[in-house]
C-alpha cells in the first residue's frame, strides 16, 4: 500500500490529528517488508503506532493484563527492523518474535512482540485509507522536496543580509532607539499586574504578571509595546494555550492560569531561565510545563538534546515511555506562526516610522 509519511509530518486519521515521530521498516523471513509509524495524538500527547501493510492498522498499547477471549491468531512469526528514523527505540537489526490475533465480532486485533528485554502487547483498528490525510508536510521534507532551488535561494537571502547589514552600520542614525524591556513595559502598564515572583538559584527573581485580558490580546500587546523585537516566538502546537516569545536578553511565557484562568506572563533573563529550567511554572498546565522546558533544551543545545533528555534505551516501541512530548520537529512547526507575522509587521512599522522622523532606517543602536 502507496501511503507514506516522514518524521514531522502532521497527519488526520478518521478526522484525529496525529504528528508523526518516527518511523520503522520490518521484513520478515517470509520476505514480507512494511513499515511502522509512532504517532503522538495532538489532543492528549498519547503515543500510538500505526502500521501500513496490506491494511493500515492504528495500534494502542495494552496493559500487563491480556484477555484473547473472542480473539483468533491470524499471524505469527519472527519480524526485523531493517531501519529507523526519529524518535524509536529500535535500531537496525533489533528482532522480535510476534503474534497477530483478529476478533470478528468487533473487528479488532491484538498483537503480541517479544522483544529480548520484554514483551509488548497492543490493541489495533482498521484504518479507512480514504481516511488517512497529511495535514501539514513536515519543515524537513519541504526543504527535501525542494533541493536547489532552496540553496539557491539561501544565498539570496545571505546577499540581502549582508546588504542589509551594511545598511545598517552606515545609514543608521544614532538617534534611533532601544526599544524597551518585557518587564519594564510591563510593570508600568496599568493593563497588568505583578502576581508573583519566583526566586532562582542565585536569590535573582523571575516576574510573573497577570492580566484579565486574553492570551492573543497579551500576546501581541508585548510585541508592539516591544517594538517587535523579538529573536522568535513559539506557539504550542498542542493546544494554542501558551506563547514564548524570545527576545536577545529576555525568556518570556505567556500562558492561561490553571487556578483564576487570567492570563500570566512569566519575564525572566536568559541567564536565569538557563539556572532554574527546572523550576516549574507559576500555576500552568503540565503541558505548558513541558513546552516551555523542551524550548529552552531545543533553543540552547540543539533537537539532540530532546532526544537524549528522554530516551529510555529500551526497545519497547508499541509501549515505549514519551518522557518529553516536544521534539526539535515539533518547535520547527511551532515557529511557523501567526505572532511571528505580526512581530514582523510591527518591526518594519517601527523601522519606517523612525525613519520618517529622521531616525535611523532600522537600527535600535548606533
Amino acid at each position: 500500500m502507496d501511503i507514506k509519511f516522514t518524521t514531522g509530518d502532521l497527519i488526520s486519521l478518521n478526522g484525529t490529528h496525529f504528528i508523526v515521530e518516527g518511523r520503522i521498516e520490518y521484513s520478515s523471513k517470509e520476505g514480507g517488508l512494511w513499515s511502522e509509524y509512532y504517532l503522538i495524538r495532538m489532543s492528549d500527547k498519547v503515543g500510538f503506532w500505526f502500521s501500513v501493510d496490506d491494511k493500515c492498522l492504528l495500534w494502542e498499547p495494552l496493559g500487563s493484563d491480556l484477555n484473547l477471549t473472542g480473539y483468533e491468531k491470524v499471524e505469527g512469526g519472527e519480524e526485523k527492523v531493517v531501519a529507523a528514523f526519529g524518535d524509536v527505540d529500535c535500531d537496525a537489526g533489533d528482532s522480535a518474535d510476534y503474534e497477530d490475533y483478529f476478533n470478528s465480532a468487533d473487528n479488532t486485533y491484538i498483537s503480541v512482540e517479544k522483544w529480548s528485554d520484554g514483551t509488548e502487547k497492543s490493541k489495533g483498528i482498521a484504518i479507512d485509507p480514504d481516511k488517512i490525510k497529511i495535514v501539514k508536510k513536515s519543515e524537513k521534507e519541504k526543504e527535501e522536496e525542494s533541493g536547489e532551488k532552496k540553496k539557491g535561494c539561501s544565498w539570496k537571502f545571505i546577499l540581502m543580509a549582508i546588504v542589509a547589514f551594511f545598511a545598517l552600520k552606515f545609514c543608521g542614525s544614532s538617534s534611533s532607539s532601544t526599544p524597551p524591556s518585557i518587564d519594564s513595559v510591563l510593570s508600568d502598564n496599568s493593563s497588568y499586574f505583578t502576581e508573583t515572583s519566583l526566586t532562582g538559584a542565585n536569590k535573582e527573581f523571575a516576574q510573573v504578571y497577570g492580566s484579565a485580558n486574553s492570551l492573543e490580546s497579551v500576546v501581541k500587546d508585548i510585541i508592539t509595546q516591544i517594538e517587535g523585537n523579538t529573536s522568535q516566538i513559539y506557539e504550542n502546537p498542542v493546544d494554542s494555550a501558551s506563547v514564548l516569545i524570545v527576545t536577545p536578553n529576555e525568556f518570556c511565557v505567556v500562558y492561561k492560569d490553571t487556578v483564576t484562568n487570567n492570563t500570566l506572563v512569566h519575564v525572566c533573563d536568559n541567564e536565569w531561565m538557563m539556572e532554574n529550567s527546572e523550576m516549574p511554572l507559576y500555576h500552568a498546565s503540565a503541558c505548558t510545563d513541558e513546552f516551555a522546558k523542551s524550548l529552552h533544551i531545543y533553543n540552547n543545545y540543539g533537537a539532540d538534546s530532546l532526544d537524549k533528555s528522554h530516551s529510555s534505551g529500551s526497545h519497547h516501541h508499541h509501549h515505549r515511555s514519551y518522557g518529553s512530548f516536544f521534539s526539535g520537529y515539533f518547535f520547527g512547526s511551532a515557529m511557523n506562526n501567526r505572532y511571528n507575522d505580526y512581530s514582523s509587521s510591527v518591526r518594519q512599522s517601527s523601522v519606517s516610522s523612525r525613519s520618517s522622523s529622521g531616525g535611523g532606517h532600522g537600527g535600535w543602536g548606533k
